[in-house]
């Protein structure tokens, strides 16, 4: 037993010695993407406030060479295979552009980026997008790009969360793009796309994985149909404020997981289907200046 004692000792103490812990720790990081998340901070302006949000902290401030990039604000690592997979900058104060030719682009294991409610007004999304294969989550929100929403965000297939909901930023997004992500994307859990120029009709058929889907504002066309009254999984479904969008309610199937249903100020009309009382978990019912006419079935009384 006496030499397993001897290199188990040994091991112990290589390990705990400082010169070992401080190199483990200095080549953790993958040096080529210390060095693309140090070219993507370069062109940003940093301003230590935003309105949107309660604090505005600069994560890109604390990012330097002196430091594994693993330990860097706002910077996720897979501590397997010692890639970085998230970033979380949102309310980090950055102003400026994102160039089409981003080293943040470079970030091949990237699964998470999230720069809501930053300031990137003078540049669109970048095409290059589509490069970030493995990305889950998704989150541009609020952060003020402009411009058409580049075909190749369709490249995405992998997302479970999406956020591209800007107000006043007046960006836009093609039809087959628009129903690529809600159809052909299988893991797509969450959707927002509030004040998005769609101008599109919803698509007849829709990704059964949807759990959250937010087209406030979004300026869709043609008539309402049955695409999000059978989702199995839908929770929330939001759709105020879309004055083309016409027609009648379909009939409303039996659901016990849509908490909210809101469908206020958009153009359709008819009666309220009796089957509005079998969404049995509904919690949220806002019906705002639709052009219902008739009676408001009983059966609502079921929405206990």
């Amino acid at each position: 037993m006496e030499p397993f004692f001897f290199f188990y000792s040994l091991l112990y103490f290589v390990l705990l010695s400082p010169s070992f812990s401080s190199s483990f720790v200095h080549y953790r990081c993958s040096p080529s993407e210390a060095f693309a998340l140090l070219q993507f901070k370069q062109p940003f302006e940093i301003s230590s406030y935003a309105s949107e949000c309660y604090t505005s902290i600069p994560k890109i401030m604390s990012w330097n060479e002196s430091r594994d990039c693993c330990t860097w604000d706002g910077v996720t690592c897979d501590m397997l295979m010692v890639h970085v997979i998230g970033l979380h900058l949102s309310c980090s104060g950055l102003g400026g552009s994102v160039h089409p030719n981003s080293s943040l682009f470079q970030l091949h294991h990237l699964q998470t980026l999230n720069v809501a409610y930053n300031n990137f007004s003078s540049s669109s999304i970048p095409n290059d997008i589509g490069h970030l294969r493995n990305l889950r989550h998704l989150n541009l929100s609020a952060s003020k790009f402009y411009g058409k929403i580049p075909i190749e965000i369709s490249y995405l297939s992998n997302s479970v969360s999406l956020d591209l909901s800007c107000y006043g930023c007046g960006i836009r997004l093609n039809q087959e793009t628009f129903e690529t992500l809600l159809q052909n994307f299988k893991n797509l859990e969450v959707v927002s796309l509030s004040y998005v120029n769609i101008s599109s009709p919803i698509p007849m058929n829709v990704s059964s994985s949807l759990r959250y889907v937010d087209l406030e504002f979004a300026n869709l066309q043609d008539v309402l149909t049955e695409s999000f009254s059978i989702l199995p999984n839908l929770e929330r479904l939001k759709l105020r404020y879309i004055s083309l969008l016409k027609g009648f309610l379909p009939k409303v199937h039996p659901s016990s997981t849509l908490l909210e249903l809101d469908i206020s100020n958009i153009g359709i009309s008819g009666e309220l289907p009796n089957s509005i009382g079998t969404l049995s978990s509904l919690n949220s019912l806002n019906l705002h200046e639709c052009d219902f006419s008739g009676s408001i079935p009983d059966s609502i009384g079921n929405l206990t």
